[in-house]
């Protein structure tokens, strides 16, 4: 039984909106029907399971595939032609099945946009933002290109971002796994030797023991509240209470906080700068553009910007009162204002903030890599100093 978004209306003419499971759109028409609810469209609604494999590791092939429909598009194949050439192209089987998708709403007549839209978890609103002004300007083809860029260069960044913090991250695991043997094997070892000499442990020495009883009686307990970790921390990616909570608590880290900010200033300009110069109504672009920032707290801050803009306010003031963006990237949106090129403005300031924050990034890991290396040093010489004290004190004794 598949699962299916859907909109319809009721009897006295209002809009609805849901999802309900059926064997097939005809099933699903009937079902409602029975409701009083008046089918009008239908599209696959995604599992969870399925949001959290998209965003974590499908992004590189939607973006493959963009790029492919923008090549196709500028050699004058059709949007149709183009997403079954597409589907033809990808090995991946659910990406497969919304490109099918994607052609059927368009062959009975939706518009381009509004066909992807019917994807949010895969298409974001910026990705239908700049489909939907092609489409009205008749540069469709300009806009896939233009997607393909943007995803390519916002890809590159993260590309860098990851990298900058494998090794880091590497380091952390071995730092914990070397513990993790220290505490559970080697300890045993000295504590069974002790044992046999009869030695007074120090007190130093006993609690050591005492916490490697402790992980080994309880191992089994430990590893479940991983396991149960690691099946709610997916969750929590998508619950927008926790992450807002985080996002809180990274602007208020001192050392992350530039970095976030440099980060938010490089998201937001990049986007609404490749909005702008699609032909995507101001007002509309900051919207999609606060919320692509990438951090929620900010993003609240930037929501108030299309208010501004409505009341007449230039962007340069309402970015001033609202966002933290660094003094540089405002001028440059004042500059864009009166050159009229604001559009092209944000995106050299997004160039120039995506090379200061893979220089902020170099910067952090190269401060916390000895960081990590010194404390899994100080961990591992109480360890030995906690271990081989008993020797000492016989040692001592025997002298």
């Amino acid at each position: 039984m598949a699962r299916f978004r859907y909109t319809g209306t009721l009897p006295d003419g209002n809009p609805v909106a849901g999802e309900e499971s059926a064997q097939s759109e005809a099933e699903l028409a009937v079902k409602l029907l029975q409701r009083g609810v008046t089918l009008e469209q239908t599209f696959p609604a995604l599992s969870l399971p399925q949001k959290l494999v998209i965003r974590l590791f499908k992004s590189a092939e939607v973006t493959r595939i963009t790029r492919q429909i923008a090549l196709l598009l500028e050699n004058r194949i059709s949007v149709l032609e183009s997403l079954e050439l597409a589907r033809e192209g990808t090995s991946d089987r659910l990406l497969s099945q919304v490109l099918f998708s994607l052609s059927e709403k368009i062959r009975q007549g939706r518009p381009v946009a509004e066909a992807f839209a019917q994807f949010p978890d895969i298409f974001d609103s910026l990705y239908v933002s700049m489909l939907s002004a092609g489409e009205l300007s008749g540069t469709l083809e300009q806009s896939f290109t233009r997607l393909a860029g943007y995803r390519e260069q916002q890809e590159t960044a993260m590309k860098k971002l990851r990298g900058a913090m494998a090794y880091p991250l590497l380091v952390s695991l071995v730092a914990v796994a070397v513990v993790i043997v220290l505490v559970v094997y080697i300890v045993p070892v000295f504590e069974s030797m002790y044992a046999n000499f009869g030695a007074q442990l120090p007190a130093l020495t006993a609690n050591v023991v005492e916490l490697s009883r402790t992980a080994r009686e309880y191992a089994l307990l430990w590893a479940t509240l991983l396991v149960m970790i690691l099946a709610i921390v997916p969750s929590l990616l998508l619950s927008s209470q926790a992450r807002i909570y985080w996002h809180r608590l990274l602007l208020q880290i001192p050392i992350l906080k530039n970095l976030i900010i440099k980060l938010v200033t490089m998201r937001y300009c990049r986007t609404l700068g490749s909005l702008l110069t699609t032909g995507v109504d101001i007002l509309l672009a900051t919207d999609v553009a606060a919320r692509s920032c990438g951090n929620l707290i900010q993003q609240r801050l930037l929501l108030e910007v299309p208010g501004d803009l409505m009341s007449g306010q230039s962007l340069y003031d309402s970015l001033l009162t609202h966002a933290a963006f660094p003094k540089p990237a405002l001028r440059l949106v004042a500059a864009g204002e009166k050159t009229g090129q604001l559009g092209q403005s944000l995106l050299r300031a997004a160039d120039f903030y995506e090379k200061e924050t893979t220089a902020s990034i170099a910067t952090l890991t190269s401060l916390i890599e000895p960081i990590i290396i010194i404390l899994l040093g100080i961990v591992v010489a109480f360890l030995l100093v906690a271990l081989y004290l008993p020797l000492f004190d016989l040692v001592g004794s025997i002298q």
